[in-house]
């Protein structure tokens, strides 16, 4: 509804990029960069996503991310791009910075990027801790 919203580019990158609509997404996280005043993280998505598919946005997406001296340092992102990836001990190390930061943690029950570790008994355990647990 605002064109001019972000979040809403990158929460559509993120349905999209889950239904394997990698070009999609790569529009949708470049747009949410620039509308963010990131441009050239956008233009470097993009770039990514030409040079190395789906998989190579996501790299260049968890660099952005997991970066603590770089600005948009965001472990919850971070871990989310990493679990996505396949990295399990990656995404767990920063879901736990997510935690003591407390950064985004909040979403750790419902987020569809974390589906393959939930299985994981570290899962569990950052949802008690969290205060999430079932």
């Amino acid at each position: 509804m605002d064109p001019s919203n972000p979040t809403a580019y990158e929460d559509l990158g993120d349905a999209h990029l889950l239904k394997q609509m990698c070009s999609e997404a790569a529009k949708n996280y470049k747009r949410s960069e620039e509308l963010s005043g990131h441009a050239q993280n956008g233009a470097e998505i993009a770039k990514a996503f030409a040079d190395a598919g789906c998989r190579g946005m996501m790299n260049k997406y968890l660099e952005f991310y997991s970066d603590p001296s770089n600005p948009d340092y965001f472990p919850m992102s971070a871990g989310l791009t990493a679990a996505y990836l396949g990295e399990k001990d990656l995404a767990f190390k920063y879901l736990e910075q997510a935690f003591a930061t407390k950064q985004g943690i909040l979403w750790l029950k419902v987020e569809p990027q974390l589906d393959n570790i939930r299985s994981d008994p570290r899962y569990a355990d950052l949802l008690r801790r969290v205060g999430l647990a079932q």
